[in-house]
This record gives C-alpha cells, sequence and structure tokens, in this order.
C-alpha cells in the first residue's frame, strides 16, 4: 500500500495532514492517558494492568471527540452509532496491544511502569490512527 504517492505533491498533502492533526490529538489523548495511568499507580495505588486499562478508556473517549471534531469527519462511512461501536473495537485491539507491551516491557525487562506505558502508547498510536484513517473514517474520495 502506497501511503505517500511521490508524484502528486497535493495527495501527499493530503494523506500527511490528518496524520500530523491526529499526532497533536494523540499527544492530548496520551497526556490524559498518562496523567491518569500515575494517578491511579502512584496515587491511589491501583495495579499497573487494571490502571492501563481504565486510563486507555479514557483517553480513547477523549481522543474520539476530540478527533471527529478536528480531523475526521464523521458520518461519512458508518452511521454513528456504528461508527462509535467500530472505534471501541478497533481501540478493544488497541487496548490489548498496549496491555501485551506493557506487561513485556515490565514483567520482563523491568522497566519502569510509567516508561513502559509511555513506550507502549507509542506503539499503540500507529495501530490506532491506521485503523481510524484508513478503515473507519475513510472517505471514498481519498
Amino acid at each position: 500500500m502506497n501511503f505517500f504517492k511521490k508524484n502528486n505533491p497535493s495527495e501527499f498533502k493530503k494523506q500527511i495532514k490528518p496524520l500530523i492533526g491526529y499526532f497533536f490529538v494523540g499527544g492530548s489523548a496520551a497526556i490524559v492517558e498518562w496523567s491518569l495511568f500515575a494517578a491511579f499507580i502512584y496515587i491511589l495505588k491501583i495495579s499497573y494492568f487494571l490502571a492501563a486499562i481504565i486510563s486507555f478508556i479514557f483517553a480513547t473517549f477523549f481522543n474520539y471527540f476530540i478527533s471527529i471534531n478536528t480531523i475526521f469527519s464523521s458520518g461519512e462511512r458508518f452511521n454513528q452509532k456504528s461508527e462509535i461501536l467500530l472505534v471501541l473495537f478497533v481501540s478493544g485491539i488497541g487496548l490489548l496491544i498496549n496491555l501485551v507491551f506493557i506487561t513485556i516491557l515490565i514483567e520482563i525487562f523491568y522497566i519502569n511502569s510509567m516508561l513502559s506505558k509511555i513506550i507502549a502508547t507509542g506503539l499503540t498510536f500507529f495501530w490506532n490512527y491506521s485503523t481510524r484513517m484508513y478503515f473507519i473514517f475513510h472517505r471514498s474520495s481519498q
């Protein structure tokens, strides 16, 4: 799959602009996620696994509502109910990816839980963006 067509600068701009926007929206959601994760593990003393799940869910909803108002066009491909269900489904897979990475980093490599969460979030970013951009919010004219 050729994400960036070399001979068409306008096509490149059309494809890179949402990626940059999603990077900032995703970054904001990551700050929400990391802040909640830190509060859960350091203040409330919740296990990193449960803290990762709860913080990921909050960040996913934050990301969805900011994304549909700034980057993606909601309702263009699916009705809003189906769209939300699809976002929850792919986010559930993203959560599993996130949990696998965070668990491996903490339990096998003995990396600090906060640093592990940051790394896992970065790795999960690519799944989240690509499924939203190329599946859920993909316009037929793109």
